[in-house]
């Protein structure tokens, strides 16, 4: 798969989420800020993520304190399924 130019992915999901040039569609730009965020690493696109969720545009809408938690669960199983380090 093509991944891209990280701003440019940041771009497009810009212009989706605002509607400059088409429609607002924010299932569209996250999957563009998703891309960004997984395969670029790039900041803005997990803020951005990290405040659609937080809205619920164009995904399920989590409290912060709920998204806390389930970031700590995952990581509590991560640290549980890798080797001990002594």
């Amino acid at each position: 798969m093509f991944v891209g130019y990280t701003v440019a992915r940041v771009k497009i999901g810009d212009y989706h989420y605002y509607g400059y040039g088409t429609e607002i569609d924010y299932d569209t730009a996250a999957v563009h800020y998703r891309m960004a965020s997984e395969q670029q690493h790039n900041a803005q696109a997990m803020f951005n993520l990290g405040y659609m969720h937080e809205q619920g545009l164009g995904m399920k809408q989590v409290s912060f304190v709920s998204l806390l938690l389930d970031l700590g669960l995952t990581y509590y199983v991560l640290r549980l399924m890798s080797p001990a380090v002594c």
